[in-house]
């Protein structure tokens, strides 16, 4: 907006606003693809284009859009979308929606998130909390989408990854919960040590948790794995006629833990290949979500903590607050499938995921130990390698800027670019 004393740099005072022209000339063979990070690793988005025809999720529907010439555009096929349309990928006459559905509740309650985070400033990368849907369409007659596969998790969407036809879904589960259950006995009395009635307290009280944790067993005895394990309904319609496979996360196959014990909830990668309506593969480990970055080889989730009462659960620096945990999954373009590799830990909060890069084989990260206006706050870039089952520190560069908080960071070739304020 033009200010009181009119514009600066020769702009006419008397415009009341200002508009970069338009270039002419421009053909269809031009057009704006989606912001990714890594070469030839595509990141889904609520808007695709191929030049031709541009695809969006827009009124609870995929409507897609004959866009060239552009004085010419109309709307060539659309088709509802269950729950809330959030992102999508295009590729090869595959539309792959993926969509939130309102929480339905059950043994595996607990729904929590912060909604998209994006920035990773103020925000976690939690998830919105909402079950997932991911659905997959024939896109060969772009005025008639057919369905092929509708795919129903009860874990929320965190991010995703594309690389050719191999589509990687990092969900998180809520933490197991079972209704019923007490951490406290009711009507406790009170306990003084130096009360003459003290020993028989003692054993009252005693007997009464004794109590409680037996009640607390039978309701966990009495619930089937499935009810509380990560859920996952897959419906393939081969001919129009659906095939439903159920409780596919039904078994410890694909299960991990690692020696992190950084949360109670599960975090999965569901791995698809969109051209083909092969079984989908799964692998989960105990842990957190958090932000994630993809090389063409590797997936990684870097989680963020807060050292508790006493410390860490794990073996960690006790001097250290704040740290993020790092879980490494190979991807595998052949059978389009996620198999976890290792885990490790590193001193400070990662921002995002552009605070993580992949170069020959090594994870360079940055992180930053506090927050603006902390006195003590800076910023350490680590460098881990992969030793089979661990990602270990083989490089850093620790107090980075005191006092200042990382904003932003880039990665290029053999150069790291952070940006503090």
């Amino acid at each position: 907006y033009r200010g009181d004393g009119g514009w600066l740099n020769g702009i006419e005072a008397e415009d009341a606003d200002y508009a970069v022209p338009s270039s002419e000339g421009e053909s269809a063979g031009q057009y704006s693809e989606t912001n990714t990070q890594v070469a030839g690793v595509d990141e889904a988005d609520f808007v695709k284009n191929d030049g031709g025809a541009i695809y969006i999720l827009a009124d609870g529907q995929l409507k897609i859009i004959d866009a060239w010439p552009p004085e010419e555009a109309r709307v060539l096929g659309a088709v509802p979308i269950e729950g809330e349309p959030k992102k999508l990928f295009v590729y090869n006459g595959r539309a792959l929606v993926y969509s939130s559905l309102d929480p339905s509740g059950g043994t595996s309650g607990g729904y929590y998130g912060w909604g998209e985070c994006t920035y990773g400033y103020d925000c976690d990368f939690t998830g919105d909390g909402h079950p997932l849907k991911m659905t997959l369409f024939d896109i060969t007659d772009l005025t008639s989408p057919v369905l092929l596969r509708e795919s129903r998790l009860s874990g929320s969407y965190i991010n995703s990854r594309r690389i050719d036809g191999a589509v990687y879904t990092v969900v998180s589960f809520p933490e197991i919960s079972f209704p019923g259950i007490s951490m406290w006995p009711e009507n406790v009395p009170e306990y003084c040590p130096g009360d003459l009635s003290s020993i028989f307290l003692k054993g009252l009280i005693r007997a009464m948790f004794e109590d409680l944790k037996d009640k607390n067993r039978a309701i966990i005895r009495g619930t089937v794995i499935t009810d509380w394990l990560p859920g996952l309904t897959d419906t393939v319609y081969t001919g129009g006629a659906p095939l439903t496979s159920e409780n596919l996360l039904g078994s410890c196959d694909g299960f991990y833990e690692s020696g992190m014990k950084d949360g109670k909830s599960l975090v999965g990668i569901v791995s698809m290949a969109v051209e083909a309506l092969d079984p989908l593969r799964t692998t989960t480990i105990v842990g957190r979500p958090g932000a994630v970055y993809a090389s063409r080889d590797a997936l990684y989730i870097a989680s963020r903590h807060q050292a508790g009462y006493g410390g860490w659960s794990y073996d960690y620096d006790a001097t250290v607050e704040q740290a993020s945990s790092v879980h490494k999954f190979a991807l595998l373009g052949a059978t389009a499938e996620a198999a976890y590799l290792a885990s490790g830990v590193v001193k400070g909060n990662v921002l995002n995921q552009f605070s993580m890069d992949e170069k020959d084989g090594f994870l360079r990260i940055a992180t930053t130990t506090g927050h603006v206006p902390d006195p003590n706050v800076h910023s350490t870039v680590s460098v881990l390698a992969d030793t089979g089952g661990s990602l270990k520190i083989v490089g850093q560069v620790d107090h980075i800027a005191p006092t200042e908080d990382i904003r932003s960071a880039r990665f290029s070739g053999g150069k790291g670019f952070i940006v503090t304020f």
